[in-house]
């Protein structure tokens, strides 16, 4: 195949796409970009939805690829044209994002929180919109979009809209809260996370002491909010009939442990510290805090254990995961959950 330019590929991306559209005719335009990723820059080539600001990113090199081998790149194209497809169907039009952020009647409904640790978002302490809730622990607000491709697209509330909407922090807070009472929260056992979806709050059955348990949303999107349901919390301490620890896993889960007076709680915060320096562990974004939570059954409150542990040589927490008495175990920090992608549409 010979060389193939700039030009030759937006036209070809031009002309072969709308086949894959069907009767559903959209405009759209193909642009070249240079990107940027982990200080490595490639050609990319974007292809726009009008009307909708979404775009899909193609690197040049993947088209290339593609057009070595017979009807690859209509393959690719048939797959950008379903996302794209996905987007007119589930997407906002500009001029209906532009309404549903302008006005608190058409996004009450889609307010919902993320929970961020105030001491490791500096832009959030300097231009927030925020509310405590426990030590550095802090409610952040954000604004459900839509889902394209299995990622949730949603927007920050900044101070900016808070006076565009004409509403207080308070009344943004509680329609969150309001909202997310609506929503089902998930208790598993984490060696079985991804397997079953086996609801230990539903059962209400007696949990084990010396096992490791995942709590979030049944979306397990931005789950660590789920830490706001105080019926919740307060379940989960009769279920363990004691008081339990809390590991900030991520925003989007957090991991049950119950406290029985014999735990090394600097280990543990050693070991939180350590996972959450490791992005293979948790994902920089997604870092939800480096201290560990105690739930308290006479007090109904959360507490923290505040954490200034940030060396590498540590002892490893190890807690069961299997179903039966065995030797495997797990590092609280090495668990990452399977989810779906929550994307940031506006920053």
């Amino acid at each position: 195949m010979k060389n193939i330019n700039q030009k030759e590929i937006v036209d070809l991306i031009q002309t072969r796409l709308p086949l894959f559209f069907g009767d559903q005719k959209e405009r759209f335009q193909v642009e070249f970009h240079t990107m940027r990723k982990e200080n490595v820059e490639y050609e990319a080539v974007s292809v726009t939805l009008s009307g909708h600001g979404f775009g899909i990113q193609i690197p040049v090199e993947v088209i290339k690829t593609c057009l070595k081998r017979e009807n690859n790149l209509d393959s690719l194209l048939q797959d950008v044209a379903a996302q794209l497809r996905a987007v007119c169907r589930q997407m906002p039009k500009t001029d209906q994002l532009s309404s549903l952020l302008t006005s608190y009647e058409a996004m009450r409904e889609r307010v919902f929180i993320r929970l961020r640790d105030l001491s490791l978002c500096e832009p959030l302490r300097q231009h927030g919109v925020y509310t405590p809730i426990c030590g550095p622990l802090v409610a952040t607000y954000r604004v459900k979009i839509g889902h394209v491709a299995g990622s949730l697209q949603s927007a920050d509330i900044a101070p900016e809209m808070l006076e565009t909407l004409d509403i207080s922090k308070e009344t943004l807070h509680a329609q969150a809260l309001k909202n997310l009472q609506a929503e089902r929260p998930l208790l598993v056992k984490i060696g079985n996370a991804l397997k079953e979806r086996n609801n230990l709050l539903v059962s209400k059955k007696p949990l084990k002491r010396h096992r490791l348990y995942i709590l979030t949303l049944d979306s397990y999107l931005n789950g660590a909010r789920v830490l706001l349901r105080d019926d919740v919390l307060a379940q989960i301490g009769e279920q363990f009939g004691s008081d339990f620890y809390i590991f900030p896993s991520s925003i989007h889960e957090v991991l049950i442990y119950a406290k029985t007076g014999q735990e090394n709680e600097r280990g543990m915060l050693q070991t939180i510290a350590a996972s959450n320096a490791n992005p293979l562990t948790v994902d920089p974004r997604d870092v939800l805090s480096n201290d560990l939570f105690v739930y308290e059954r006479d007090k109904k409150k959360v507490t923290c254990i505040a954490s200034d542990y940030t060396s590498e040589d540590f002892e490893p927490v190890l807690f069961e995961i299997g179903d039966k008495e065995s030797d495997e175990k797990i590092a609280i920090g090495s668990v990452q959950m399977l989810q779906e992608k929550d994307s940031d549409l506006l920053h």
